[in-house]
């Protein structure tokens, strides 16, 4: 292999990407200051300027165990192929004030919408959503397990390998459902574990489906922010703000909701931005409001699950989101990051 093309593979790798999003907020290229809210103890600093290498990284957050235990990434080869990858050039022409065509914002949106979905808060949030999950992605089960049984052709023994034929959703994996019958009752029973692998069935159903789609499909905009307004990003930078009744402002809007703003930092001065709604006050107030800047750079900050990553040491954001100190919680963070594939199916 040439030099040239194991540069390219190198780039083309699954940690690459990331790290040239975080180097927007890099005054060297290679470090940027990071605010770690949650601290081992008094002592740690609280900015500290970290390699980009280092950072936003979960070492086989995304595979999956084939039958003889070797790993599938070929998901993480997915979004580092067909996002990732594709959001290189575009990041670089906003950071340089180029000119953007179609295709770049198209790069720019399915990048934005895979870190909706791929960081470990989403994870979190998708075990508790999956009660919203289970109804949709179960119906084609129900219906033909039903009447398997009304036909007497499923019984408690041979429930499980009973379900239904899903969607071919490669290299997502499909739905996994645990099916059982009480032959006591004639009840069916179906159940739908939470974990890995419905985590990443729920990101191909979102990136390949209605959601992705219809997010697509809403106007969006990279707007420059006014003089003297720098942004941060953090470990979870895509942002669902609604206002509530009343101007309260919350970060747990659905991507549908017409009073929802979505919005992710691109670097310290550019946003992505859209309004499920139609017009946004990104394009018509922000250059005017000041408190609409203070929002979004607040909603960033505040979104973060854990990290918050800045071009400068800022003591706004300390105060925004003051650190608190909770070894408990980070020995526990590190030990279920260093057993990842031991505890998730």
């Amino acid at each position: 292999m040439t030099d040239m093309a194991e540069d390219t593979e190198k780039k083309r790798n699954n940690h690459y990407v990331p790290q040239m999003y975080l180097r927007q907020w890099s005054n060297n290229g290679n470090t940027v200051w990071t605010y770690d809210t949650i601290a081992w103890s008094e002592r740690q600093k609280v900015w500290e300027s970290k390699g980009v290498g280092g950072l936003a990284y979960w070492r086989d957050f995304y595979t999956q165990a084939n039958d003889d235990d070797s790993i599938d990434d070929s998901i993480e080869k997915l979004f580092g192929d067909e996002y990732e990858w594709k959001a290189g050039e575009p990041l670089r022409k906003v950071r340089d004030g180029e000119t953007l065509g179609s295709n770049d914002m198209s790069a720019l949106v399915d990048f934005a919408i895979l870190q909706m979905v791929r960081t470990p808060l989403w994870y979190m949030k998708s075990c508790a959503l999956m009660a919203n999950v289970f109804p949709s992605a179960t119906t084609e089960v129900v219906d033909r397990l039903e009447s398997e049984y009304e036909a007497g052709l499923l019984t408690a023994s041979n429930a499980q390998d009973k379900t239904a034929s899903q969607p071919d959703s490669a290299p997502f994996p499909q739905f996994a459902f645990d099916v059982g019958v009480i032959e006591e009752t004639s009840e069916l029973k179906i159940t739908m574990p939470v974990g890995r692998k419905n985590y990443l069935a729920g990101i191909g159903r979102i990136l390949n489906g209605e959601v992705g789609r219809r997010m697509r499909g809403y106007n969006w905009s990279v707007v420059e922010m006014p003089d003297g307004v720098v942004l941060p990003t953090c470990d979870n930078p895509f942002v669902r703000l609604c206002m509530r009744p009343g101007g309260r402002p919350t970060l747990d809007g659905s991507v549908g909701d017409p009073d929802v703003h979505l919005f992710m930092p691109l670097t310290p001065h550019h946003l992505l931005f859209a309004h499920a709604g139609g017009v946004s006050f990104a394009s018509s107030r922000l250059a005017s409001e000041p408190n609409a800047t203070e929002l979004i750079a607040g909603s960033i900050v505040q979104n973060a699950l854990r990290y918050v990553y800045d071009c400068r040491k800022s003591d706004w954001i300390t105060r925004l989101r003051p650190r608190r100190v909770d070894p408990g919680y980070c020995n526990k963070m590190a030990d279920m990051m260093k057993r990842w594939n031991e505890i998730q199916d």
